[in-house]
């Protein structure tokens, strides 16, 4: 039967064993431990974030307690999945960065910086690399693509002049997408979700879609790496 069928007699007796949890938890807390616990979010996401940490003190008590929605939030909030997550974005930074400029340090070279020079085009993104890099000592100065923001990345790789040097790896279609010319959505949700390591709150976590998203990024892009190591150096050039 339909809760909304029941009398309201018949549905407090219903739900008076799944209340206990609760009401134990609420006896023994403080306005401290409270505070931690139930501080949600304002806004839409804040009454359904409410009802699942509610939710979870009642399947301490019921294993079988599994409402709508609810292993998907509980799987959001698993430390391994988040741990995962923080290390792939990591990942994908240090993969694209690499192959970047690899690739421009095998086209033009490395002397006075001709890969850095004749790669980066746009002077705005030279500017404020070279600009944040005197943030560092002189001792432990590093490289200027170094000091790149990861959207950055996106720029530099859809410029039309070296597009064909990177089609091949970053040219990465969205799940069931037919595909665009540019296929470049990808580094702009991975720089979205840079911001959740980076800067934590309580508002900001991953969902499971991101997860599951990473996952399929970061499989394609390895996968392309690696077939493109395997190429000839003439097959991976800069058409002339």
């Amino acid at each position: 039967m339909a809760a909304r069928e029941l009398e309201p007699l018949e549905l407090a007796a219903e739900l008076e064993e799944y209340l206990a949890p609760m009401l134990s938890w609420l006896g023994t807390a403080t306005p401290s431990t409270m505070g931690q616990a139930f501080k949600v979010p304002f806004g839409s996401g804040g009454p359904p974030e409410y009802y699942f940490r509610l939710c979870r003190l009642v399947r301490e008590a019921f294993a079988d307690f599994n409402p709508e929605g609810f292993a998907d939030w509980l799987e959001s909030q698993s430390e391994e999945r988040v741990a995962e997550a923080d290390r792939r974005i990591k990942e994908l930074n240090v993969l694209v960065q690499k192959h970047i400029f690899d690739t421009f340090k095998r086209e033009y070279g490395l002397e006075k910086d001709a890969y850095w020079n004749k790669g980066v085009l746009d002077k705005s993104i030279k500017s404020k690399a070279y600009t944040t890099s005197l943030d560092d000592e002189d001792d432990v100065r590093l490289p200027l693509e170094n000091y790149l923001d990861f959207i950055e990345y996106k720029k530099i790789v859809e410029n039309k002049a070296h597009w064909p040097l990177f089609k091949s790896v970053f040219d990465i279609p969205e799940p069931g997408d037919k595909g665009r010319a540019k296929n470049l959505i990808w580094m702009e949700k991975v720089n979205e979700l840079r911001r959740i390591p980076a800067h934590p709150t309580e508002s900001r976590s991953y969902r499971v879609e991101d997860f599951d998203y990473l996952d399929y990024i970061y499989s394609e892009l390895t996968r392309r790496l690696n077939a493109h190591s395997e190429l000839p150096t003439e097959a991976v050039a800069v058409p002339t």
